[in-house]
């Protein structure tokens, strides 16, 4: 597949046009699935294949792998903080079949370009940094899982705040009512007593 294909049809693919997150993440991962499959083709007929057409393969599947890291990140630019419990899982999913294809594809690519002693250790190499990066970003969405805890957290004390404060208003004026209502009694029961004192002395 051309490189330049392949830039354009991410240029132009309307992921984000008026349709609705849910949509563009289906979207996405149609061509994903797409993708995935033609690497998995490609490295399995990599094994077999030599000269040239080892090598043409061998470029085709890196486009590849490119190509599903970048549809990767579009799958996780779809994930909202509203969404990340429902969807998220999905596409972590994804990320862990980039990972497999990738080392995979590292192994094919190594099957006949070393002897078994180099092989080995290169191998070895490839799988400590696909592992190390796959820690890293497993540790980043953790990271991101506490941020989104957080701000609920700091959006729940908030509301918690305001309530607190709308009922100590209303119980501040709650006791300005009764204060006026026991001042108004007070004064009635000063009226009516001043009135029976009358009403003795003329019987």
């Amino acid at each position: 597949r051309d490189s330049s294909l392949v830039k354009n049809k991410h240029q132009t693919t309307p992921y984000k046009s008026s349709i609705s997150r849910l949509m563009a993440l289906a979207a996405v991962e149609q061509d994903f699935t797409r993708v995935l499959a033609d690497l998995r083709s490609k490295t399995k007929a990599l094994r077999d294949a030599v000269g040239e057409k080892r090598t043409s393969l061998l470029n085709d599947a890196q486009r590849d792998l490119k190509e599903l890291r970048e549809l990767l990140e579009q799958m996780e630019m779809e994930i909202t903080p509203s969404t990340r419990t429902k969807d998220g899982p999905r596409v972590l999913a994804h990320r862990e079949q980039v990972y497999d294809a990738e080392r995979e594809l590292r192994r094919a690519a190594t099957a006949l370009s070393a002897g078994p002693a180099a092989r080995s250790e290169l191998l070895s190499a490839q799988e400590e940094s696909i592992d190390a990066r796959r820690r890293l970003e497993r540790a980043t969405d953790r990271l991101d899982d506490a941020l989104v805890t957080l701000r609920e957290t700091e959006a729940v004390g908030v509301k918690i705040m305001q309530d607190l404060a709308a009922q100590r208003e209303q119980i501040e004026r709650a006791r300005a009512r009764t204060a006026t209502i026991n001042s108004d009694l007070n004064k009635s029961n000063a009226t009516l007593t001043s009135m029976i004192r009358r009403a003795r002395r003329l019987f």
